[in-house]
């Protein structure tokens, strides 16, 4: 029986890798191209706004990850049952907890990750020519090993916080997506009328 088990999770674990390997491809590619052109025209204020932002959205997410794995319904629930805003879609959150830690820890990190790398380009060229005495290969290092600094240790630092703050930060994230959803009902709403 545990092999007959086994073997049903396989397929699906596999479909899920899949699903969310071509969901990356289709964003990264979509991203890659018209994104890469832009960034590779920027200068060095540019890139470092571009590199810091997609470093602190893959931390963000990984929090949301984190918190989403580490989450307990049972407060959510009380939330939900005295119509707490956002309290629902909290809920939503940990018990998709396996789907949100994967596009949050696998897709948004991982694209993220590829962002800051791609922005790094005009950083270091930049670095190398207000300082071209200074080897291109040095630069590379030092920018490429901030990049990977801030990176996973902003990513090693948040993982004790958002277990230990999993409610509140699953409720931010809930509020997020509750205000989201009355914006889009509003316009749907207009939509109609119109």
């Amino acid at each position: 029986m545990a092999i007959k088990g086994a073997s049903r999770k396989a397929p699906s674990g596999l479909r899920n890798g899949l699903a969310l390997g071509t969901t990356g491809f289709v964003i990264a590619a979509l991203l890659g191209g018209p994104l890469g052109g832009i960034i590779q025209r920027t200068g060095l204020a540019a890139g470092v706004a571009i590199m810091l932002s997609a470093i602190l959205i893959s931390i963000a997410a990984d929090i949301l990850a984190v918190a989403a794995a580490a989450g307990d319904a049972k407060p959510l629930n009380a939330m939900a049952a005295d119509r707490v805003p956002g309290a629902r879609e909290a809920l939503a959150i940990v018990r998709n907890a396996g789907r949100v830690n994967s596009v949050c820890a696998d897709v948004v990190g991982d694209i993220c990750g590829t962002i800051s790398g791609v922005a790094a380009t005009p950083v270091i060229l930049s670095i190398h020519k207000a300082y071209p005495a200074m080897p291109l290969s040095v630069i590379a290092m030092g920018v490429l090993g901030a990049i990977a600094f801030f990176t996973i240790g902003g990513k090693a630092a948040e993982k004790t916080y958002a277990v230990r703050s999993a409610t509140s930060v699953l409720l931010f994230a809930g509020k997020g997506l509750y205000s989201l959803g009355r914006v889009a009902r509003f316009f749907r709403t207009r939509r109609r009328r119109a």
